[in-house]
């Protein structure tokens, strides 16, 4: 049943094969084991005794009663022991009592074993064998020389009988001839050993059956991988703890959800990056949308009905249309390229044997590289994809059950038709940029999907739903990702290592007196042993990297498309590459690329780097924190006049401090930090204590009550990569959610400043409720835990706020707002904010984090939270749909403890850790609102939406506003 299920797809409507898995947890088998060595053998070689039992008087043999060991000794060239044995005379057992029972004794030499047994005592009229199963000998099997009642045994291989045995008879012997190793005879395993076996193997070579070793045990310890037995009952928990972190590999997720379109439409598709931490093998899939009400009258009309199951089906994820992984070319038809710092004029190379410099060649394979006249290398053709040179095609490399590695921290980037604003931009850049994206060419170019993944490559896939869908088109293998650490994937001990982990960017942007438009990847995580090159090095290969590529045409893509690629050998400032970056045009009429300088660099300090999108020239660094131990997360550009050119650049820091860059003069030179040098704000906890931000900060315009000018800065604090981060103990930091507002803009004096420190000028607001489930008004009741905020007024003028409740106060003249994480009557639980936040309409949506040490919740949980953007309180109207009707009203508020009805301020989605979720607009609600679907998937590996409604447009500078301009790029 087990092979059954695990060789025949259980769900043939997903484009891949759905298999389960079986894994076992068995505590010590009713029946003992005894597993003694022979003296004197260095190879393992073993004799194993099972106590047996025969009843001949009735159907069926026995029960085991008692077990007991009565003594083991070990004279070195003899191993002895003697066992109590106790028998119920019934297989199904009746009142386990004492029917027989004896002793069993036995000797193991070198070269044979002694067995003796003697019935000393019997409460039964049945005639039962007092008897033994032996293996490790040359007459192994069942033996019986002892009983009671007249039993009577011929034995099969001439050993002892058993002649009208009973209860007073002497004890009897036979002594065995030990077998040599290899004839060794094997006892059978216990039903959960066989259905784990042909139940959870990796079937490597396509038979449908476990024939080699290494698909069901890859360790080598003689047991199948999804086999956990634990004899000791104090060790229970180990063993299923052991099995259910083995079943959570199975593929799980921590990368964010991309979509194509924005709008729930007929061709709309999400991709979803996961991974396998079982052999370290990823996938990408296609999943449809589906919204079978877009007129948006709440019914169910007779043509919506597009999956035929009678229900209004209200912006849900559909079924699977592709999984990339599965779909990538014979690795000689790939299109793979890399970068050769050593070349003089492009640099962009195909990253194969006779292309690679001598560098590179050395690092990946040294042996090839001495033989001049090589053409290829085995390495670099496991790496391209041949997989003949696997373990399981006779080779000896690592196998691997997909070409595509694991896909981890990296968030897959859509690249399509999108229109990024520039036509507003003046001359040439402008004009020539509305033409652009109404070429032919431009609008015939396939969607694209790009994502970076650990098995040393950033991928592109065609991204649409057409039989091209899932194809591999591009992939680019970083020259920082050549090193002993990239040729380690061919190692069957492969231990996992991050190699293309960062998230990609795409935009836009004019050079050469063309558009183009350049992905920008990066690293992340990954980080190798950086090797000199011929010079130095910078030529060399190893480290930490951030690159471009043009992917205008990226079915035409070539060495020429490799733009740059700029190293951590390069430069001590630059770090791990997690933060994402952005691509701008500044008012030097350049166009960059914007890049925090990462963690862990080597100088340590917090650096902000422009760099040409064109070639990876520095045009500038900004310096923002020269001390150490600090890293600069990702920058967010803000375009405060709506001209299409970058004026400022926000971006947080490790040391909890935002930092404000004025880019706004037309030369570098005078591109500063602003604020005479200081943070923009510097965010502490309730102690004083810095608290990081790693993710990048959102920003929007200020436009609530009070404010005539400025931007508001959203972000949370935490982070979550190094180890000890997800550790919750008594001193855990308590984290916060941050809204600020900048009062200094284009409109603002040269002298301004808009610094602060602390909280005193902001007004806090709290968890009121945190509650582990709850009813709704309509009575439904839900299981999810849930939060209910504080409604206080921020007032950002001399204009008191009408809210005085705690912890809302008559303070006026406010700069933003925050939120701290900790819940009344409770201790800090490590609840962080590690993903972006999105601005929508009225409200400020971000996701938080709880680490848990609890391998059915993969690293943690995760909320998604949904808040006022301007005060930071719970949204005063009903907002999320709650109860999956597909319409959000009352029915979605929940009682609070107070017989009170509230708007939930977050809820667990019960999936895991949830990054920064998608955002897909659906159809007009009757009364003018509208429905958005927040779409998210956890590491746990499924994915859910939730739908959240926008009240209609207010028109002007109302908190409603839901053309809202929330950065420098024009909203589409």
């Amino acid at each position: 049943l087990a092979h059954f299920a695990h060789t025949n797809d259980i769900r043939s409507d997903l484009a891949s094969d759905q298999l389960p898995e079986v894994f076992g947890v068995s505590l010590a088998p009713a029946r003992p084991r005894v597993i003694v060595p022979v003296p004197g053998t260095k190879n393992g070689q073993t004799i194993t005794i099972l106590p047996s039992c025969r009843n001949s008087s009735v159907q069926g043999n026995c029960a085991l009663v008692d077990f007991k060991i009565v003594s083991q000794t070990s004279s070195g060239s003899t191993n002895s022991g003697q066992i109590y044995i106790n028998w119920e005379d019934s297989e199904q057992g009746g009142d386990f009592d004492q029917d027989m029972w004896g002793v069993l004794s036995y000797e193991v030499t070198a070269t044979d074993v002694k067995i003796t047994t003697d019935v000393v005592n019997q409460s039964t009229p049945y005639g039962m064998g007092f008897g033994y199963i032996v293996s490790g000998t040359k007459k192994d099997g069942f033996h019986v020389h002892s009983g009671i009642n007249s039993f009577s045994n011929t034995d099969s291989t001439g050993a002892t009988n058993c002649s009208s045995c009973v209860v007073g008879d002497a004890a009897t012997a036979y002594t065995y001839d030990i077998s040599s190793l290899d004839s060794d005879a094997q006892t059978l395993e216990q039903p959960l050993y066989y259905a784990a076996k042909w139940g959870g193997f990796k079937d490597m070579d396509n038979s449908k059956t476990p024939n080699q070793v290494f698909e069901w045990d890859a360790d080598k310890n003689g047991t199948p991988d999804r086999y956990f037995l634990s004899i000791d009952p104090a060790k229970l928990e180990t063993s299923l703890k052991q099995a259910f972190a083995d079943a959570a590999r199975a593929f799980a997720s921590s990368a964010s959800v991309a979509t194509n379109s924005t709008r729930f439409q007929t061709d709309s598709l999400i991709y979803e990056a996961k991974f396998h931490s079982d052999d370290w093998s990823g996938q990408l899939l296609a999943i449809s949308l589906v919204s079978e009400d877009l007129n948006g009258n709440g019914a169910l009309d007779s043509t919506e009905d597009t999956n035929s199951n009678g229900t209004l089906d209200v912006n849900i994820i559909g079924s699977q249309i592709w999984e990339a992984g599965s779909l990538i070319p014979a690795f000689g038809d790939r299109k793979i390229f890399s970068f050769n710092p050593e070349a003089t004029g492009l640099k962009g190379i195909e990253f194969k044997w006779d292309q690679l410099n001598n560098s590179q060649k050395v690092v990946l394979d040294n042996t090839t590289a001495g033989n001049t006249s090589s053409t290829s290398s085995p390495i670099v053709d496991y790496l391209r994809g041949n997989q003949a040179l696997e373990l399981n095609e006779k080779g000896s490399y690592r196998i691997r059950s997909t070409l595509l590695g694991d896909i981890v921290n990296s968030n897959p980037a859509f690249v399509g038709p999108v229109d990024y604003g520039y036509g507003k931009l003046s001359g040439t850049e402008g004009s020539s940029y509305t033409a652009y994206i109404a070429s032919a060419a431009y609008k015939a170019r396939p969607a694209m999907i790009y994502v970076g993944a650990n098995d040393g490559m950033l991928h592109g896939f065609n991204a649409s739903s057409s039989a091209d869908g899932g194809k591999e088109i591009l992939a680019y293998v970083p020259n920082s990702a050549i090193s002993p650490e990239l040729v380690s994937l061919t190692s069957i001990n492969y231990v996992h290592h991050y190699f293309v982990d960062g998230s990609p960017k795409a935009g836009d942007a004019y050079f050469d007196s063309a558009w183009h438009s350049v992905l920008v990847g990066s690293t992340g995580a990954g980080n190798t042993t950086e090797i000199p090159g011929a010079t130095g090095l910078a030529d060399g290969t190893g480290g930490g990297s951030i690159f471009a590529l043009d992917v205008t045409n990226p079915t035409s893509f070539s060495t020429s498309n490799v733009l740059w690629e700029f190293s951590t050998r390069e430069d001590d400032d630059l770090g791990f590459t997690i933060p994402q970056t952005s691509i701008v045009r500044l008012a030097d009429n350049s166009w960059a690329v914007l890049a925090g300088n990462g963690y862990n660099s080597d100088s340590g300090k917090a650096v902000l780097f422009i760099f040409d999108v064109k070639d990876g020239s520095i045009i500038k660094k900004l310096e923002a924190d020269v001390g150490t131990g600090n890293g600069l997360s990702g920058p967010a550009p803000y375009d405060s006049d709506g001209d299409g050119v970058v004026d400022y650049i926000y971006a947080g820091d490790l040391k909890g401090n935002v930092w404000k860059f004025d880019v706004t003069g037309a030369n570098p030179t005078s591109w500063k930090v602003a604020n005479a040098g200081k943070p923009l704000y510097e965010a502490v906890d309730r102690s004083g204590v810095a608290q990081p931000i790693t993710v990048r900060v959102t920003v929007a315009k200020a436009d609530a009550d009070g404010q005539t000018i400025g931007t508001m800065v959203y972000f949370g604090t935490g982070k979550y990569f190094e180890v000890g981060d997800s550790v919750v103990s008594d001193s855990t930091q308590v984290e916060t959610f941050y809204g600020v507002w900048d009062n200094c803009d284009l409109n603002s004096s040269a002298s301004c400043d808009s610094s602060l420190s602390g909280r005193s000028l902001l007004q806090q607001q709290a968890i009121l409720y945190d509650l582990d489930g709850g009813t709704l008004s309509d009575g439904t009741v839900i299981s999810n835990r849930i939060t209910v905020v504080s409604n206080c007024e921020v007032a950002y003028s001399s204009t008191p706020p009408k809210t005085t409740d705690s912890p809302c106060t008559a303070n006026v003249n406010r700069r933003g707002w925050y939120l701290d994480f900790i819940s009344p009557g409770k201790d800090a639980t490590g609840e962080k904010i590690v993903s972006d936040a999105i601005i929508r309409s009225d409200k400020v949506i971000f996701t938080t984090l709880v680490p848990v040490d609890d391998i059915c919740s993969p690293g943690g949980n995760g909320s998604l939270a949904i808040l006022d953007e301007n005060t930071g309180s719970r949204i005063s109207y009903a907002a999320t749909d709650l109860n999956k009707d597909g319409i959000v009203d009352d029915k979605d508020l929940v009682k609070g403890p107070d017989g009170k009805t509230y708007q939930v301020a977050s809820i667990d989605l019960e999936l895991g850790i949830i990054k920064t979720p998608a955002i897909v607009e659906g159809a007009t609600q009757a009364d003018g609102s509208k429905l958005v679907t927040a779409i998210t998937v956890g590491s746990g590996g499924s994915d859910d939406t939730i739908n959240i409604k926008e009240p209609p447009t207010t028109g002007g500078g109302g908190s409603v506003a839901s053309g809202k301009r929330v950065s420098w790029r024009q909203l589409r």
